[in-house]
């Protein structure tokens, strides 16, 4: 979950509650350290202003911490570090 990934089709009006059905334009990458994983889905979240998701798929990875990388139109999001364990 997150907020400010830009715009979306269709479009949302800001202040608006999504349907769920906005899209968001930009490419959205997710990487499990250096790993690429698919996404599957990033979008506004239905009954939420403002609020989006992106749904991914986790690479074959080793178990393990990996540091989540997200990338927004090839921006570095500004969240700071976030991890995730894997353990199949």
């Amino acid at each position: 979950y997150g907020i400010g990934f830009g715009a979306t089709t269709p479009a949302n009006t800001p202040g608006v509650v999504a349907t769920g059905q906005e899209l968001v334009n930009a490419d959205i990458q997710v990487k499990f350290g250096s790993i690429p994983a698919t996404v599957t889905r990033a979008a506004m979240y239905p009954t939420f202003i403002g609020l989006y998701y992106i749904i991914v798929t986790v690479p074959n990875v080793a178990d393990g911490d990996y540091q989540i990388n997200v990338t927004v139109a090839g921006q570095p999001l500004q969240s700071g570090s976030l991890f995730l364990t894997v353990h199949k």
